[in-house]
């Protein structure tokens, strides 16, 4: 079951330290958490630390903290799955915004390497301007 935890940046990594106390497995973290978790985690697997933030920890022996990042293959396999005719090795990407996975310039080549190796263009928000 999901339960909504409502944390104010200066508790984060506390309460994610009471987690196995109150008997979690893990926790999906998003903003303005995801840069905290990757410090607080015990233990990073390669894309969160590359990308630069996690999204998932999990729980495991002793209480540490595992992160991990899903982001980018969450992403993509929404397009997969819900845009016809979405194929990723069929031309350049473009990634609006400049948060999550885009954050980093690997984040950026994470998500290029998905869409076979295309060219992948950045185009960071910008605050104030609106369509």
């Amino acid at each position: 079951a999901y339960v909504p935890l409502a944390v104010a940046p200066d508790d984060f990594e506390a309460a994610l330290r009471g987690l196995k106390a109150l008997g979690f497995a893990g926790v999906n973290v998003t903003v303005p958490h995801k840069q905290a978790a990757l410090a607080a985690a015990d233990e990073v697997d390669e894309t969160a630390r590359r990308i630069g933030a996690v999204n998932v920890l999990e729980i495991g022996p002793g209480g540490a903290l595992m992160g991990s990042n899903s982001d980018g293959y969450g992403f993509l396999e929404n397009l997969r799955g819900g845009a016809d005719g979405f194929d990723a090795a069929s031309g350049p990407a473009v990634v609006i915004g400049a948060g999550g996975a885009a954050r980093r310039p690997y984040g950026t080549r994470y998500i290029a390497g998905l869409v076979a190796e295309q060219e992948v263009l950045q185009i960071p928000r910008v605050r104030g301007i609106r369509p």
